[in-house]
């Protein structure tokens, strides 16, 4: 006789509200603290919550960042030099900048092609004196464009909806 057979089985979902449970040690915010595919960037160390600030940043940053996440690729959108102050606090007028009182972690974060994520590429911890929250990095995250059949990789499938009137 099988246990599994008599046995009731019962479930339950759960829907998460709270971005601080998630899977992934990197997420991205909005201006209104929700996960996003466009914000600020914020890494769990040691588990707590930080930013990344925006100096210093290489473009490989940012898709092996969003790719980490999910995505294809990814794209800062805030300057990665001291022209980036306050960019955080103006990207689409609205203010995306961290809470004063949370960690920053890194900046100077520099990616290559060999690295397999975002904690295998080289970044320096923060030194408070060159970066305030003033400076946290706005990314936006995406996934390529096959609208142009001459883009659509091998092995890709496409859907065609044929309409009949």
């Amino acid at each position: 006789m099988s246990y599994t057979s008599h046995a009731k089985k019962s479930y339950t979902i759960s829907r998460v509200d709270n971005v601080d449970i998630v899977d992934k040690d990197i997420r991205i915010l909005d201006s209104f603290g929700k996960p996003s595919n466009e914000g600020r960037v914020e890494y769990r160390g040691e588990g707590e919550w930080g930013t990344i600030c925006s100096m210093g940043n290489n473009k490989l940053a940012a898709k092996k960042i969003c790719q980490d996440i999910g995505y294809k690729n990814g794209e800062w959108k805030s300057p990665s030099d001291q022209r980036s102050k306050n960019f955080c606090k103006t990207f689409k007028s609205r203010n995306h900048c961290g809470a004063k009182n949370q960690l920053i972690h890194f900046y100077n974060v520099r990616c290559s092609e060999l690295d397999t994520n975002f904690d295998s590429c080289n970044k320096q911890l923060i030194d408070p004196s060159i970066c305030s929250h003033d400076f946290d990095a706005i990314i936006h995250c995406f996934n390529e464009n096959y609208e142009v059949e001459k883009t659509i990789p091998e092995g890709t499938i496409r859907l065609n909806s044929i309409r009949k009137d």
